[in-house]
């Protein structure tokens, strides 16, 4: 049985969203004036994580807990 090679797919998009298998979202992929931003999202669709690449500065991780509230970011 001979392997076909797969050629490469680009998918381009100015968000895109992560959903489960019950439609909620969990994640997404997007951009803002500053640069491109992941957020990650609890079941109950409670932001839990951050990753900011900002225009000007430093970068910026951020987490969460259920409530939403900072438990951790760098920087500060």
């Amino acid at each position: 049985m001979a392997t076909e090679k797969r050629k490469p797919v680009v998918v381009r998009a100015d968000k895109f969203v992560l959903e489960d298998e019950r439609g909620g979202t969990r994640a997404v992929l997007t951009m803002d004036k500053g640069g491109p931003v992941l957020v990650m999202l609890d079941v109950k669709g409670h932001v839990r994580a951050m990753l900011r690449v900002r225009k000007d500065g430093p970068g910026l991780i951020s987490l969460r807990d259920k409530t939403g509230k900072k438990v951790w970011a760098a920087p500060e």
